[in-house]
């Protein structure tokens, strides 16, 4: 009638689906892209969880391993240390801008980019064990930070950056001497050592 609310429409009641008997007609147990897995074993407290103290252990049974994180953080620190102290050393000694600031970072970028991948491809083609790769990189890092120190003009800079930045192939060739100077299940754990002592670098690095 006129004014009285529009009626709804007279919706028709739907049949309800079957019940899914496991037959394979639904995504009960019978189905095919359903896999019955057994289930996961209980833990009765037998040791078999993670050890936080057993990366502790093999660092301290490993002369070899202990080797390879003090050189990582050695590394680390004074790399960061650079980068950090380096930019504002440019500043007051050559009196860079923030265009040549940022050109010393995106050549440390791409430089280390480059010897992580093309660089380590090169290494790996010469049969360069990694003991070599380590005693290299580091070396030329090395030669790189001293010749920022007795550099007399800013594009040399440059050059040093050019070549502390070559040196990241030495974490690579130290990460996989630590991954074989321990048994194969504790590789994980070595791995963890190797990566974590960098973490003193980081105050440096945000200085």
């Amino acid at each position: 009638s006129p004014g009285s609310a529009p009626e709804r429409p007279l919706l028709l009641a739907q049949p309800l689906p079957p019940e899914d008997t496991g037959g394979g007609g639904g995504f009960g147990p019978g189905h095919p892209l359903l896999v019955d897995r057994p289930p996961p074993p209980e833990n009765t407290g037998g040791g078999t969880g993670y050890d936080p103290c057993s990366a502790v252990a093999l660092l301290r049974g490993s002369t070899a391993l202990q080797l390879i994180a003090l050189a990582v953080c050695c590394y680390y620190l004074a790399i960061w240390g650079f980068i950090a102290h380096g930019m504002l050393y440019a500043r007051r000694r050559f009196g860079f801008g923030e265009t040549e600031t940022a050109a010393l970072l995106a050549l440390f970028g791409t430089v280390s980019l480059f010897s992580q991948t093309a660089g380590m491809r090169l290494l790996r083609f010469f049969s360069i064990a990694e003991a070599a790769q380590t005693r290299v990189a580091f070396a030329v890092g090395a030669v790189g930070m001293m010749l920022a120190g007795v550099s007399a003009e800013g594009w040399v800079l440059f050059v040093a950056q050019a070549l502390i930045s070559l040196s990241i192939t030495g974490f690579a060739a130290l990460s996989s001497l630590a991954s074989q100077v321990v048994p194969a299940s504790a590789v994980g754990e070595a791995q963890g050592i190797v990566t974590s002592v960098k973490a003193p670098s980081f105050p440096s690095r945000c200085a």
